[in-house]
């Protein structure tokens, strides 16, 4: 898992930041995470394994949020985190997981059914996606929501824009209004 894990996060690194940084990271990933492992083998010591294993947890979601995408469809980036991350938890979490399911099933089992999501996650993205025009980082993409959407009390409300529409009245900031008059000159 570890080595599978350190692929995908040089994966995002060659979607994010560029193709040369991230074939140059996938060594460096790859040894990191079997390094990992040998050391908690031979030290009996996991915190550098742990480590390995939860910076994708954080890396991934801010550098999808930070940085901008290639590609559309790069929110499941952030599904595939949240799955790995949930993973990450219920193999922390394996006993407590057996007990509140009473004894049927443990955590770890759960750990290798919400890893198998991060794959699904994947295809489905690389399946869906094409290559984006626009590269707007997801916080660029939410800033600009929020300066285009009114500011509650400033703007009409749903309420008064049905209201505007049923009364027949013209109301050049509703867009139900608009909408119905372009579908009557239709």
């Amino acid at each position: 898992m570890t080595v599978g894990f350190a692929s995908v996060m040089a994966v995002f690194i060659i979607e994010r930041i560029d193709e040369t940084t991230g074939r140059a990271s996938i060594f460096p990933l790859l040894i990191a995470g079997a390094g990992s492992v040998a050391y908690w083998r031979f030290a009996n010591d996991l915190r550098i394994y742990a480590l390995v294993q939860f910076v994708p947890c954080f890396a991934i979601p801010a550098m999808a949020i930070l940085l901008p995408p290639k590609y559309s469809h790069s929110h499941y980036w952030l599904w595939a985190a949240g799955w790995y991350l949930l993973a990450k938890i219920q193999e922390a979490l394996d006993m407590k997981f057996y007990r509140w399911t009473h004894f049927l099933v443990s955590g770890h089992t759960l750990k290798h059914l919400s890893a198998a999501m991060v794959p699904v996650m994947t295809i489905i993205m690389l399946y869906s996606r094409n290559l984006r025009v626009e590269r707007l980082s997801l916080l660029d993409k939410w800033r600009q929501q929020m300066r285009t959407s009114s500011p509650r009390g400033s703007g009409d409300s749903l309420a008064q824009k049905w209201k505007s529409y049923w009364s027949g009245r013209p109301n050049s900031s509703s867009l139900l209004h608009d909408e119905s008059e372009s579908l009557v000159r239709a």
